[in-house]
């Protein structure tokens, strides 16, 4: 875990600590939500539905690339 915060946490006005590899968001040591970061804070319909969706992929234990059809993976 790292001390940093979440950054769809802050875009949707709470604070909380950046799970870090717990998180389905996290990729290779990184945050790929934190790259939206101007977009998040001017769309929250944005950040509810990235919240209700990593809600969900962090329950299925997968990551978000993992839903990808074969021929888009990296």
């Amino acid at each position: 875990m790292n001390e940093w915060l979440c950054t769809l946490q802050d875009a949707a006005g709470r604070v909380e600590q950046c799970p870090g590899e717990r998180c389905p968001f996290w990729l290779d040591e990184t945050c790929v939500i934190a790259g939206l970061r101007s977009d998040l804070y001017r769309n929250q319909t944005l950040v509810s539905d990235l919240l209700r969706l990593r809600q969900h992929l962090a329950g299925e234990r997968r990551t978000l690339f993992r839903l990808l059809p074969p021929g888009f993976r990296a």
